[in-house]
């Protein structure tokens, strides 16, 4: 929520002004992006209003009929060597992405995004990045992780920037941190049940 107003955040690098779903259901329109103009100073995001919004995220499979959404119990920054999860619309929720750095920033088609963290990808737990994470589609999507609370309740941590693969062949993913909405206006607040 910002200036009383009640939203849903996505990426900045999404074109267009007016959202639904792949069903044609309304989601928002733009209230304001920082994307591309101040993407160096607050990174990736757009803020979608006059939608119907509830402090929850879509757990299941991309594509899926029978899901549940998960609660949304707060906001926080991750570190390295912790893990997050995404969800998204190609792919649904995968989780076992891994933090390498936070508080960088990422150039893409010559525009600089800061406030961002950068990922690998660990789907066996070998300790080594592979590339069966996050897909074109899913930017913008929640990126979060299991609450302390116990109760199923999960912590936000930002939205989905993009993925890359190197010359080597390995793959790397940055999501936009909840820290450059809340550089933009520090009274920005995560809804939460």
């Amino acid at each position: 929520m910002v200036n009383g107003i009640s939203g849903v955040l996505t990426a900045g690098h999404c074109s267009g002004t007016r959202f639904t779903t792949p069903t044609g259901r309304f989601v928002g329109s733009q209230y304001t992006t920082a994307y591309p103009g101040n993407g160096k100073i607050y990174g990736d995001w757009k803020i979608l209003y006059k939608g119907s919004y509830a402090p929850h995220i879509f757990n299941g499979a991309a594509n899926s009929n029978s899901t549940s959404n998960l609660k949304i119990s707060g906001a926080t920054k991750r570190w390295p060597g912790q893990e997050v999860c995404h969800s998204g619309i190609t792919t649904g929720q995968i989780c076992r992405y891994v933090v390498s750095s936070v508080d960088t920033s990422f150039t893409v088609e010559n525009v600089k995004s800061t406030h961002q963290t950068a990922l690998y990808h660990d789907s066996n737990r070998d300790g080594k990045s592979d590339c069966s994470g996050w897909g074109r589609g899913d930017s913008g999507g929640p990126v979060y992780s299991t609450s302390s609370k116990g109760d199923g309740s999960v912590n936000v941590h930002g939205i989905v920037k993009g993925y890359w693969r190197n010359a080597s062949g390995k793959c790397g993913y940055s999501f936009t941190q909840l820290s450059g909405v809340y550089a933009w206006n520090a009274n920005t607040q995560v809804q939460h049940y």
